[in-house]
C-alpha cells in the first residue's frame, strides 16, 4: 500500500480565499506585501491498491469540484515530498491517531465507490510561498495560524 498524494488546486487565484487570508496574516507578521504571495491547495493522502485510472476517477468524482478546481496525482508521496521545490512550501497534516473527519469521509466514499480491499485516507493543506526569502515568518505563521502543533504535523521545506 504505497501512499499517493492528490493535490486539489483552485483554477484561478480568485477561487482561493484561503490564500488571501494567509497573505493578510503574513503581512501582519511583518512580511513585505511584495513578498507575501501565497497559493494553497487541499491534499489527500490515499493508501491502498489503486491504479492510475482509479486515482484519476477518485479525484474527478469524489475530491474535486470541476467548475473551480483542478487536481494533480502524485503517485509517489515520498518523491513528491522530496521533489524539486522552487518555493517555500508548508504542508499541514493531522498527526497519526488524531481524528480526521474529512479523511474518514473520503474513506467511506472510496468504499461506496466500489473499491475492494483496505483503503486509508487523510486530508491536509499545502501553502506555497514563491517570493519568501527568509522562513522566519513562515515558521511563526505555521504555528500561530495554519496549524495546531498538538494535533497537526507541520512540514516546512526550503527551495533547492
Amino acid at each position: 500500500m504505497k501512499p499517493v498524494v492528490i493535490e486539489i488546486h483552485p483554477k484561478k487565484a480568485a477561487f482561493d480565499p484561503l490564500a488571501r487570508q494567509v497573505q493578510s496574516q503574513l503581512i501582519e507578521l511583518g512580511e513585505p506585501a511584495a513578498n507575501a504571495s501565497v497559493s494553497t491547495c487541499r491534499l489527500y493522502r490515499l493508501e491502498g491498491d489503486f491504479n492510475v485510472e482509479q486515482l484519476e476517477k477518485i479525484a474527478e468524482t469524489i475530491l474535486v469540484d470541476p467548475v473551480v478546481e483542478t487536481f494533480t496525482v502524485q503517485a509517489d508521496a515520498a518523491k513528491a515530498k522530496k521533489g524539486k521545490v522552487k518555493e517555500w512550501v508548508v504542508d499541514v497534516w493531522p498527526k497519526t491517531g488524531v481524528t480526521d473527519p474529512v479523511g474518514e469521509t473520503v474513506e467511506t466514499a472510496l468504499k461506496d465507490f466500489g473499491l475492494k480491499g483496505p483503503a486509508r485516507a487523510s486530508s491536509g493543506n499545502r501553502y506555497q510561498f514563491p517570493k519568501i526569502k527568509d522562513p522566519k515568518n513562515l515558521k511563526i505563521l505555521a504555528k500561530k495560524f495554519l496549524a495546531n502543533e498538538l494535533i497537526h504535523d507541520i512540514d516546512i521545506r526550503k527551495p533547492n
